[in-house]
C-alpha cells in the first residue's frame, strides 16, 4: 500500500495511475488495463444518490462512444458490492438499463483516496465526482473534479478522450 498517496489523495497528470486489482460488479479490475486498452475512471459520491443514477443511466446509454475509441469504463464510490448490486437491481427495475461496465468493491475507500476521489477538506468520507482519463500504458492523462451535484458531461469527455487519442502516441 502506497501511503503517501493514500495521505495526500492527489494524482497527477502525466503520472502513472495507481494499480486497481480488486473485485467489482463485473468480476476482477485490473487498472492500468494490461490489453493497452485506455481507461476511464468516473467516481461517484455514493450507490442511489439521484445525480449518479442519472450518469450512470446515461452513460451506459453512451457507452458506445467510449468503445469506439477502444476505451473501457470503470465505476467507483466507496460503496461494497452488496450495495453497488442493490443499486444496479433497481436501476433495471425502475428504469429497464442493465449497468455493463464494473463499480469497483472498494468499501473502506482506499482506492478512492488513491485515486484523489476524497475530498478530505469536505469530510473524511466525501467522495467526489471525478473523471479520470488513463492511457493504456498506465499514465494519468485526464483529471475532471466536480462536486457531486454537478452533473458531468459525457460528450465533453468523449471530445476530451479523443483529442487526447490523437496527440498522445
Amino acid at each position: 500500500m502506497d501511503y503517501e498517496v493514500l495521505a495526500n489523495g492527489k494524482i497527477q497528470l502525466g503520472g502513472k495511475a495507481p494499480e486497481i486489482n480488486c473485485n467489482s460488479t463485473k468480476g476482477l479490475v485490473n487498472v492500468p488495463d494490461k490489453s493497452g486498452k485506455w481507461t476511464v475512471i468516473f467516481s461517484y459520491q455514493e450507490d442511489f444518490y439521484p445525480m449518479a443514477t442519472a450518469e450512470m443511466i446515461f452513460l451506459e446509454q453512451n457507452k458506445h462512444l467510449f468503445e469506439e475509441l477502444n476505451c473501457k469504463i470503470v465505476c467507483m464510490s466507496t460503496g461494497n458490492l452488496l450495495s453497488h448490486n442493490a443499486w444496479m437491481d433497481e436501476i433495471f427495475r425502475l428504469n429497464g438499463i442493465q449497468i455493463s461496465f464494473p463499480i469497483i468493491d472498494d468499501p473502506i475507500g482506499e482506492i478512492a483516496r488513491k485515486y484523489g476521489a476524497v475530498a478530505k477538506e469536505l469530510g473524511n468520507n466525501y467522495v467526489t465526482s471525478n473523471v479520470i482519463i488513463i492511457d493504456g500504458l498506465g499514465i494519468v492523462r485526464g483529471i475532471f473534479e466536480y462536486m457531486p451535484c454537478v452533473g458531468r458531461n459525457i460528450f465533453e469527455i468523449v471530445r476530451v478522450l479523443g483529442e487526447l487519442k490523437k496527440c498522445i502516441l
